[in-house]
């Protein structure tokens, strides 16, 4: 194993991901046989103490999984993951109870967390 040092979006030979993908928070590395790979064991963590006016509540009117919640706050599927990370969720497999309300990070503040999370990968 060798670590690249680089995220995908880096690396002219491998396609480049949408700014809201999950795998955009691992570095690269390369196996025995040059296939990439990611570190998919690294880990963040959210502030317990985010402020209220960047937070939003969604209530779970349904069983949905997270990508369609993701759908319903963000208007896409990809923020998913930042809704678990949110959360505390460390299976996403589970999805809500009907009636669980989440808390989000409100859609006019995604781009300065992604920013913020990205900027700590590096």
């Amino acid at each position: 194993m060798s670590e690249i040092g680089k995220f995908q979006n880096q690396i002219n030979e491998l396609n480049s991901l949408n700014n809201l993908r999950y795998e955009n928070i691992f570095r690269m590395y390369k196996n025995d046989t040059n296939q990439f790979y990611y570190n998919i064991l690294r880990s963040i963590n959210t502030p317990t103490d985010i402020d209220e006016d960047k937070i939003v509540y969604y209530t779970c009117r349904s069983k949905l999984p997270w990508t369609m919640i993701s759908f319903n706050i963000y208007g896409n599927i990809e923020l998913w993951w930042l809704l678990c990370l949110v959360n505390k969720i460390d299976n996403p497999i589970n999805v809500p109870d009907v009636g669980t309300t989440l808390k989000a990070i409100a859609p006019a503040f995604v781009k300065d967390v992604l920013s913020e999370v990205i900027s700590k990968s590096t």
